[in-house]
């Protein structure tokens, strides 16, 4: 686990280096919902590129998935959002039972680079006027040099959703 949102008093997603955004119960041992490669595979690396070697050895390296880097919710909602280095933001709704999530949108950014950071908040009192989301973007993870963006950029988007 990389990346913790709450949901409600009793339930919560994370996101990892898998790729996997799992939604949990506090009261259960095992995940209620699993979605796996939650934004997708990188293309494959050619052996060249992922060996150090003069002559690397010919073999079919397969793809990797893009890590969750960023999780954020607004609590006490069924939204929540996920980011990786893939130019979107995942949008998801959990399902009235708790039991399931599924994907309302992706949300392109506009700017390559790896997703650092999320925050939701309501805009108006008590959210009348909708959602605020602030991205953060960098060329590379905020904990490491664990994956460089070499067209990345280090910016914040400000995203404004209207309520329906």
């Amino acid at each position: 686990m990389d990346c913790v949102a709450v949901i409600d008093e009793a339930h919560f997603v994370t996101g990892g280096d898998n790729g996997d955004i799992i939604l949990w119960a506090l009261n259960k041992k095992k995940p209620q919902f699993t979605r796996r490669f939650g934004h997708g595979l990188d293309e494959p690396v050619t052996p060249h590129e992922n060996s150090a070697e003069q002559k690397p050895a010919q073999v079919e390296i397969p793809a990797q998935p893009r890590w969750i880097t960023c999780l954020a919710s607004l609590p006490y909602t069924d939204l929540f959002f996920s980011g990786s280095w893939d130019g979107k933001l995942g949008m998801w709704k959990v399902s009235e039972d708790l039991r399931r999530f599924e994907l309302v949108q992706w949300i392109e950014l506009g700017v390559k680079g790896v997703v650092n950071g999320i925050s939701v908040e309501e805009v108006g009192k008590r959210g009348v006027d909708g959602v605020r989301v602030v991205v953060g973007v960098g060329a590379e993870c905020r904990l490491g040099r664990w994956k460089i963006v070499k067209v990345g950029r280090n910016c914040a988007i400000i995203l404004n959703f209207k309520q329906a």
